[in-house]
């Protein structure tokens, strides 16, 4: 996927970056404080590496001059956080392709342009767009490639099919360790 495009709003210094487009290179110039740094952060915490921060903070890096305003929003029920950044990739054919072999064919259904945009929110809630994705035909496809036959019982999201694993009712899937051991595990 190649980055083509990102959008930053009420990130640190930047209240609203509108529109940058991005082609093969791309160079950020401006004064000293003017924000360069925190669009690379903020760009950062779309996919952070290891080491990196994974989550933004509203409270540290929300404006000042907007954070009084939602500040009492923040103790509300059901808040939502305010949008830290949009980005848009393209896909080539090839990795369209390679979406369909892992996941199989139809489960992953692009928009007519070839294209899929991500916003991220302090809340580190991510929403994907331009693309469904039919769950059940890629839960499937990934029982049939590992071998594994559910008959009828076969799941219809990934959700059932931890659970059917977390609870060891079927024969067929192994039984997942707690999760303690899971995180242990993890980290060997």
């Amino acid at each position: 996927m190649r980055l083509t495009n990102f959008r930053i709003t009420n990130f640190r210094s930047i209240e609203d970056s509108g529109e940058v487009p991005l082609e093969r290179v791309a160079c950020l110039v401006g004064k000293n404080e003017s924000g360069k740094t925190n669009c690379l952060q903020a760009l950062v915490g779309v996919n952070p590496a290891p080491g990196q921060p994974s989550s933004f903070d509203i409270n540290d890096d929300y404006p000042r001059k907007g954070l009084g305003d939602i500040e009492h929003e923040l103790k509300q029920p059901g808040f939502k956080h305010p949008v830290v950044i949009e980005v848009t990739y393209s896909l080539t054919e090839g990795q369209i392709a390679a979406l369909a072999e892992k996941f199989g064919e139809g489960s992953i259904k692009l928009a007519s342009e070839a294209t899929v945009a991500v916003v991220v929110a302090y809340d580190r809630r991510r929403t994907w767009t331009g693309m469904e994705v039919d769950e059940a035909a890629a839960v499937t496809h990934l029982l049939d490639r590992a071998g594994v036959n559910l008959g009828a019982a076969k799941p219809k999201s990934t959700a059932k099919l931890l659970a059917m694993a977390n609870t060891g009712s079927n024969p067929s899937l192994p039984r997942l360790p707690p999760r303690s051991q899971a995180g242990a595990i993890n980290r060997l």
